[in-house]
């Protein structure tokens, strides 16, 4: 999935939580250049990636691909 919205958010939320793209791929299994191209949308993101990231940031999947501008995850 390649999304501009989706693709901002990331990178907001990963600089916000003072990660570097070697740190954050560390924790979502992936590496700094994949990190990296998926918030310059040069590669798309597996809906397996895309939960890790939620997960990570504690946001809802819909927050991620700009479905809401909500990023709590309702229950």
């Amino acid at each position: 999935m390649i999304n501009s919205l989706f693709a901002e958010r990331v990178a907001k939320l990963r600089t916000e939580n003072n990660m570097t793209l070697e740190t954050f791929g560390e924790l979502i299994g992936l590496t700094k250049s994949s990190v990296g191209n998926i918030e310059k949308m040069r590669k798309p993101a597996s809906l397996d990636v895309v939960y890790k990231i939620a997960e990570q940031f504690n946001v809802s999947i819909d927050y991620l691909l700009g479905r809401t501008d909500n990023p709590e995850i309702n229950k």
